[in-house]
């Protein structure tokens, strides 16, 4: 790849540099869509399912990351249209990484670590996909009035483009080196100038989204470990009562019952955290209740059979 120098003037310089940066997100958000949008097509082609398929047959994992705010609630709706199915056309890079990366019929490792850059000598495809993601972060975060140093553009150019064409290598499609090329080298019209000005400022929307929704958890995270602190040292029934303590059943199960409501949009109060907790207390209770029945009606079904066995034996004594 041989992009043009930039200009020498400061202006020329400053208008180069905004120019490399859109040429660097027409490469991601048009070829890395396209090469996602492929494998995806590709995979569930070769299991002999169709996208709309596949989610239904996940749709409680997709329910539980919708819960996590991790899809929103427009990307679920998109997911599950009322009217008609849904392709992989109707996709953006986000979700459709988010997918690929939580779906069984994808077939990914998944015991991967997205949360950690791969190594360079790592090209799977799971570490290409955090690559890309991390690229369409970092790029999507550039100011537009700086735009993007020309040594920076060749470097991130041939690491984004090494990407796309490992993807390709997996499942090819039609004259897509000719279409790297374009994207490098084809004159900018302002609609398609336009059309990636859009998409990014979508993606801005989203990450600000998922800033928020963070914040909210965080939050609510801060009144749960209050709430378990609290019920560690108070009996939730009585003040005079013995000290409560939470088994780790009890705060797993209390830690999701939080964020499923979190994704429900309530808000976390203690008062929450309370009742739920008082409701595992109270079917505790009635469990223990219901074995100490059992265990009584045992009991009194071997002292009823000690009498018999008494009165059986002074019987055979009388008779001797």
């Amino acid at each position: 790849m041989a992009a043009a120098q930039p200009g020498t003037s400061s202006s020329a310089q400053a208008s180069d540099n905004r120019i490399f940066q859109f040429r660097l997100q027409m490469l991601i958000i048009d070829g890395g869509l396209a090469v996602l949008r492929n494998y995806v097509d590709q995979e569930l082609l070769a299991q002999s399912i169709t996208l709309s398929g596949c989610l239904a047959n996940e749709k409680t994992t997709i329910k539980l990351l919708k819960g996590r705010k991790t899809i929103t609630q427009v990307q679920y709706d998109l997911l599950y249209p009322s009217n008609g199915t849904v392709s992989t056309s109707d996709l953006d890079i986000t979700l459709i990484i988010c997918l690929m990366r939580n779906l069984k019929c994808f077939k990914l490792n998944k015991k991967y670590n997205w949360n950690i850059l791969p190594g360079q000598s790592d090209t799977s495809i799971e570490a290409d996909i955090c690559r890309l993601k991390n690229y369409r972060n970092e790029i999507c975060h550039i100011s537009t009035t700086t735009g993007i140093q020309y040594n920076d553009f060749i470097t991130k150019w041939k690491e984004i483009e090494q990407i796309l064409l490992r993807f390709d290598k997996v499942y090819p499609i039609k004259d897509f080196h000719q279409t790297i090329t374009d994207f490098e080298y084809s004159p900018l019209d302002p609609q398609t100038e336009q059309r990636v000005t859009d998409e990014i400022e979508k993606w801005e929307k989203q990450d600000k989204a998922i800033v928020d929704d963070l914040e909210f958890l965080k939050s609510g995270h801060k009144v749960l470990q209050e709430a378990i602190e609290d019920l560690k040292t108070k009996d939730i029934r009585s003040k005079k009562g013995p000290e409560k303590q939470l088994t780790k059943e009890e705060t797993d199960g209390l830690v999701n019952y939080v964020l499923y409501m979190a994704g429900q949009g309530f808000s976390l109060t203690r008062t929450m955290v309370r009742c739920y907790v008082q409701e595992r207390e109270e079917t505790e209770i009635k469990r223990q209740e219901e074995k100490k029945k059992k265990r009584e009606e045992v009991w009194d079904l071997k002292r009823k059979q000690k009498l018999v066995e008494d009165e059986l034996k002074a019987a055979k004594r009388q008779e001797k």
